[in-house]
């Protein structure tokens, strides 16, 4: 074990030491780009410009829902009885004597 700890130490020191300017003038990746052709290229060029049009992300938005959609639908007591007969119960209003008169009313339709 002492003779592979003592191995690996002269690999060590052996190896050629990196020039520490060289390593960096170069960077391990070029990450930059040049500027697309649309894009305003006036900038310095130690600068990053991000080019995208401005409504790009409309299409991830979430718009307001329409008026009326979700609205409840009015319930109608109201029911198909023998052929076209029906029979229904609403409320209804109307003046008498000078005063409103509210009421609860049952109304059978029979045509003929």
């Amino acid at each position: 074990m002492a003779v592979f700890a003592y191995l690996l130490a002269v690999a060590i020191d052996a190896a050629p030491a990196a020039d520490p300017v060289a390593a960096e003038a170069a960077p391990p990746h070029v990450y930059l780009h040049p500027p697309a052709a649309g894009c305003d290229s006036r900038a310095p060029a130690d600068e990053i410009v991000v080019c995208g049009s401005k409504d790009s992300d409309q299409q991830f938005r979430l718009r307001p829902p329409e008026e009326h959609r979700y609205d409840d639908k009015p319930i109608r007591a109201e029911m198909k009885l023998f052929g076209d007969s029906s029979l229904r119960a609403h409320a209804d209003e109307a003046g008498v004597g000078g005063f409103t008169s509210k009421r609860a009313m049952i109304t059978f339709t029979l045509p003929f």
